[in-house]
């Protein structure tokens, strides 16, 4: 189970004195046990914590572009001075990302996706976005962009 795995590599982050790791990892296991909680459950399954990653690297994406956006205006106003704290600030989400995307499944590109889709309207799936987005959510859940998988769909029904 993925929980677990992220688990024991807390544990080594800790043991590793790896602060960045260890306290972000801590987070991404409450926040999971949190979604287990709420369904009644003790262990959250690895679809959920797949979910809370994806939202954890979303905020960290977001939290990126932010933080160009402020060194680039900076830059225009200043050339030569950028607060050495947003270089550091990037400098952490960017291993907070790096950290985080290890645990998500390899993503499928649009040509894998497409070859997928192919092969799903060959052996009988209706040809429609939502019966393909079905088959394609029951078996690579987690493995895929949704937009990507929607322009890979709609590209081969027309």
């Amino acid at each position: 189970m993925l929980i677990e795995r992220i688990k024991a590599d807390q544990v080594e982050a800790r043991k590793a004195r790896n602060t960045l790791a260890a306290t972000l990892l801590t987070t991404l296991l409450g926040e999971s046990k949190m979604v287990a909680k709420n369904a009644q459950r003790e262990t959250p399954t690895d679809e959920e914590v797949t979910a809370v990653l994806k939202k954890f690297l979303k905020g960290n994406t977001e939290t990126q572009a932010a933080l160009r956006k402020a060194i680039d205006t900076q830059e225009q106003n200043h050339p030569a001075y950028v607060p050495k704290d947003l270089l550091d600030k990037i400098d952490v989400a960017g291993a907070e990302q790096i950290v985080l995307e290890a645990y998500l499944p390899k993503q499928l590109s649009q040509d894998e996706l497409t070859d997928i889709v192919q092969v799903a309207l060959t052996g009988g799936v209706e040809k429609n976005v939502g019966a393909l987005m079905g088959f394609l959510k029951t078996r690579y859940a987690g493995q895929y962009d949704g937009r990507v998988a929607s322009q890979a769909i709609k590209t081969l029904i027309g």
